[in-house]
């Protein structure tokens, strides 16, 4: 089957709208009711899937890392591993590399869909494979992102996903974490530390009132999306290893990320000076696969 196409699934009222070729990226997941459209996520444009911009995509998957890698290295099992930057504004490698490559189609139904990217040693010298699967119910949307050591050594992995969720001004947040990653200018982790807004989250903040771009620990698996004003809600759940949630707000747009991962950034690194549940990321040995599961339950209020 064809990976230059986008491919929709349907069940009842409920779309799904996945670019195979644009780093396995979904384009837009939205309601159509009597030929209105809802979107649950920010919608991709037509300029953007024409050019291929994953990064303005609805969300995509993050492996083998998620977040910047410092100046695009780090040593581990004694090797040094270089991944270089594809930002030319940023000597960073950031999220991973599987967004970057087209994927594969290995099976569609009207309702689920299965992506498989292989990836062969280059820069990145381990071998891996890389499955999606997408099972779309009338008021649900899982994606089941698995990942295969294929190779014959340890790799170290991280994970994760960036939805980019509709945002108006009185949407609300709310999730249970705990310390924040506090970063430097070129968004790169500092220190952990007491998030002033961490209490209030827990509570539920309109979104468009605050500024955020913190991986949080210590994640409860839950964040609740509501949108007062069309009365309807999101509540994304995620199982382990995505034990992090990066909340990202820049001012002035119209849309925010939430974003479930396994990894705070520059992980790899870290490792050295922190434990794991304050960096994440994990050793996958020849043959071991990892699995997460994203959930998004929306639900409309009369």
């Amino acid at each position: 089957m064809s990976t230059t196409k986008l491919i929709t699934l349907r069940a009842d009222q409920a779309e799904l709208i996945v670019a195979p070729h644009i780093g396995g990226a979904i384009c837009g997941y939205r309601h159509r009711i009597d030929n209105v459209i809802c979107p649950w996520l920010r919608d991709a444009s037509a300029q953007a899937i024409d050019e291929g911009l994953v990064s303005e995509m609805s969300s995509f998957p993050l492996l083998p890392w998620f977040g910047r890698l410092r100046n695009g290295t780090f040593e581990f099992e004694g090797q040094r591993v270089t991944y270089p930057s594809a930002k030319p504004d940023s000597p960073h490698s950031i999220h991973g590399i599987v967004r970057n490559k087209p994927w594969t189609v290995e099976s569609q139904q009207e309702s689920e869909l299965t992506l498989r990217y292989t990836h062969t040693p280059d820069a990145w010298p381990y071998a891996f494979v890389a499955e999606q699967r997408f099972v779309l119910e009338p008021l649900r949307l899982k994606v089941h992102l698995t990942v295969t050591n294929t190779g014959h050594r340890v790799m170290p992995v991280g994970m994760g996903h960036h939805p980019y969720f509709v945002r108006h001004p009185n949407t609300t947040l709310t999730a249970g974490v705990g310390q924040a990653w506090i970063s430097d200018e070129e968004v790169m982790p500092l220190n952990l530390a007491m998030h002033p807004d961490t209490d209030a989250l827990k509570q539920g903040i309109a979104i468009d009132r605050h500024v955020f771009d913190h991986p949080f620990t210590a994640w409860d698996h839950v964040a609740d999306i509501h949108w007062p004003d069309e009365r309807r809600t999101l509540r994304m759940t995620a199982t382990q290893p995505l034990d992090f949630l990066v909340v990202y707000s820049p001012p002035g747009k119209d849309w925010f990320c939430a974003e479930p991962v396994s990894n705070t950034s520059d992980a790899f690194n870290l490792t050295a000076t922190y434990g794991p549940t304050q960096v994440g990321g994990q050793p996958l040995e020849p043959g071991q696969s990892l699995t997460s599961v994203m959930t998004f339950d929306v639900a409309f209020s009369e």
